[in-house]
């Protein structure tokens, strides 16, 4: 894995069921930003699910909701869980132009780099929450991301 991301091109695409799930979940507020949350309890039931959890000491998943012309700001994502390191991200809709931007460390000429995570529908991306990213969706669409946090 580089610094910010790396495709698990080893893993299953993630079934369009969750696509649904995602959109007739009850989200909650995430500290009065652009982004809500639900939990995704069906996912627990999953190989996947089992597999991290016998692997890893704690295993969450939830559905990330960004709204409709929003901006996320930079973050690292302490705020959500004390151990979550990484993540397992599935983008479940459709956002031409939503873009995940991570602040990698180096800076040349007095400006900090970024790197952009160029997410697939349904496929798994390994995601490092220690790097401070941001979530920009530009559509008129919710997005939609479901999120196995380890």
């Amino acid at each position: 894995m580089d610094n910010c991301f790396y495709h698990l091109t080893h893993l299953p695409l993630l079934p369009k069921e969750y696509v649904d799930l995602a959109s007739q979940s009850l989200y909650q507020n995430q500290n009065g930003d652009n982004t809500t949350w639900a939990r995704c309890f069906d996912f627990e039931n999953t190989p996947l699910f089992k597999k991290l959890t016998q692997d890893f000491q704690r295993v969450n998943v939830v559905f990330y909701r960004n709204y409709p012309k929003s901006f996320f700001s930079w973050h690292k994502d302490e705020h959500l869980d004390e151990l979550r390191n990484c993540a397992i991200n599935f983008v479940l809709s459709h956002n031409p132009g939503a873009l995940t931007l991570f602040s990698v460390d180096h800076i040349v000429g007095g400006y900090r780099s970024i790197e952009v995570c160029n997410y697939t529908f349904l496929a798994p991306t390994l995601f490092n929450a220690r790097v401070p990213h941001s979530v920009t969706n530009p559509t008129d669409s919710y997005r939609y991301i479901l999120s196995i946090g380890i």
